[in-house]
This record gives C-alpha cells, sequence and structure tokens, in this order.
C-alpha cells in the first residue's frame, strides 16, 4: 500500500452541519479503499482562482494509505458527493511526511527571518559591486 494526500475544497455555501457531512462522505470513501491514518481541517481560506463563484472554500486534507490502484475508483465516487467542489490527490514518497497547516505556518514563519536576512545581504553586496564600478 502506499500513502497519499487527499485534499478536499468545499463549497462555502454550506453551513457548519453540511461541511461536516462533505467531510464525513469523503472519509467514508478513504475508509472503504483504504484508512486514514492523520486529518487536518484546514478550514476557510481564500482559493487561488473562484471555484463555483467563491473566492474563498473550507479545506479539509486527509492523509491516507491504500492501494494505488484504487485511486480512480476513488477519484469518480469523490465526484459524486456534490458539496466537494474539487479535490486532488498526491502520492507521497517514503520520506515525505504529512504536514498540517499550522505546521506548515510555523515552518514559514521560522524561515522567513532567515529569508529576508538573506536577500539583505545579497541586496548589500550587489550594491557594494555596482558601487565598485
Amino acid at each position: 500500500m502506499k500513502t497519499y494526500e487527499l485534499v478536499t475544497v468545499i463549497d462555502t455555501n454550506l453551513s457548519g452541519p453540511d461541511i461536516k457531512a462533505a467531510s464525513e462522505s469523503a472519509q467514508q470513501l478513504l475508509n472503504k479503499y483504504g484508512k486514514i491514518l492523520d486529518t487536518d481541517e484546514i478550514g476557510l481560506m481564500p482559493t487561488a482562482y473562484p471555484i463555483a463563484g467563491q473566492d474563498q472554500a473550507y479545506y479539509v486534507s486527509y492523509h491516507t494509505e491504500m492501494d494505488g490502484d484504487q485511486i480512480d475508483e476513488l477519484k469518480s465516487e469523490l465526484r459524486l458527493i456534490k458539496w466537494i467542489a474539487k479535490f486532488t490527490i498526491f502520492g507521497m514518497g517514503t520520506n515525505e511526511s504529512f504536514l498540517k497547516m499550522w505546521e506548515l505556518t510555523k515552518r514559514r514563519e521560522e524561515l522567513s527571518p532567515k529569508v529576508e536576512e538573506e536577500q539583505e545581504e545579497e541586496q548589500e553586496e550587489s550594491e557594494e559591486e555596482e558601487s565598485q564600478e
């Protein structure tokens, strides 16, 4: 069995109980084809582009384990869940780990000062080179 990450984009026109029902429908399918290792209810976030006329959606991500030959069947059944506006499935390598949104945010915040510092150093070096010419 291989591990995958399924990210679902749930229609924001739904109320709280309907969002939960959409998430539970996805969970039932994942359990039908394999097993859920972890779940991250990311919540309401802006979308990169409008989806079903909405510029934000409710995201839920699942870390799952299943046979690769069942992915197409899973996709077909996910398309039948009317509340799931969009979804994507990523195959995960053996060295990859499932990171929850709060973990990604924390890592980004930790790296941000380092990146800014490196950019400032590069800018200073560039200015020094220009002044020497």
